[in-house]
């Protein structure tokens, strides 16, 4: 074939051809096939290399998210007393509460540690939940490892949204355990009361922050959620970036090209598809079942 193709070459160029210019024709096709094989190889290396530079820098972003999670832990703005006899102290002064509730109260976060994680829970639906999951997310933030600590995340993380949410909204304003917080939320099914909860936050604290809520509030299955999310495709941090589209994702169920290390112009073009595609479908979409 490479044969035929310089004959035809050589006639082309020269009107007839010699054997010598067929064989040097040949000779310079078989170099430019050389030399687009090592170009593909390069090519497809190259590609290789910017994979996996992709998967390093999602590794890194999710490093520094921890980082900064651990930054706004050091925050001294907090809603929670400073240690667990804060607690015991702080109820016992509280002349709002009837002298029964205080009390089986008090004995209840004091033996926390000494039941199971379900009489724990069996234990707390005697109690108010207003009352008892924000001591109950404080003996979680400063016990120390064992079985209260557990027993306080096992009976916080399985509580009835509808109660929980309410509750625990106002620490979402609390960069000291917002953080543990959003865990939380993010673990309860995606009813009204979880929705208005995350909702009254969406405004507050850093980019950093505020597109952890909108991730939230997309789980939860708000459309305000997903709306915020697309707002924050076009962030100049690559970290927001990606939280924002891989939330996308998630909870649309959909991949509309959109890559967050990708250059400028590329990822406003698909973030304008997203936005389209919002307009066209916010109307009549239905979150997919959790």
């Amino acid at each position: 074939m490479k044969r035929f193709l310089a004959l035809i070459l050589a006639g082309a160029t020269a009107g007839c051809a010699t054997t010598g210019d067929i064989d040097k024709l040949e000779g310079q096709l078989a170099a430019l096939d050389e030399i687009q094989h090592r170009s593909d190889q390069a090519t497809a290396a190259a590609l290789k290399h910017m994979e996996q530079l992709e998967r390093d820098l999602r590794a890194m972003e999710y490093r520094l998210q921890s980082l900064k999670g651990q930054i706004d832990a050091l925050q001294p703005t907090r809603t929670a007393p400073t240690d667990i006899e804060g607690i015991w102290q702080k109820l016992q002064n509280d002349k709002s509460l009837a002298p029964e509730t205080r009390t089986q109260l008090i004995e209840y976060l004091k033996g926390l540690g000494e039941l199971t994680p379900e009489k724990a829970r069996e234990e707390a639906t005697k109690l108010p939940a207003q009352l008892l999951l924000p001591n109950l997310l404080t003996v979680y933030m400063r016990e120390k490892d064992g079985p209260a600590r557990t027993n306080a995340w096992f009976v916080l993380s399985h509580w009835a949204p509808s109660e929980a949410a309410p509750a625990l909204e106002p620490f979402l304003g609390d960069g000291g355990i917002r953080a543990d917080v959003i865990r939380l939320f993010n673990g309860m099914p995606p009813v009204e009361e979880t929705r208005k909860a995350l909702l009254k936050h969406a405004n507050e604290g850093a980019d950093t922050w505020k597109v952890t809520i909108a991730d939230a509030l997309g789980h939860a299955g708000s459309k305000d959620g997903v709306r915020i999310l697309i707002g924050f495709l076009y962030s100049d941090e690559s970290s927001i970036r990606s939280v924002a589209i891989d939330g996308l994702k998630a909870v649309t169920g959909f991949d509309l090209g959109y890559k967050a290390y990708a250059g400028k112009d590329d990822r406003k073009a698909a973030a304008e598809k997203w936005e389209v595609w919002w307009k066209e479908n916010e109307a009549t979409f239905e979150f997919p079942k959790r």
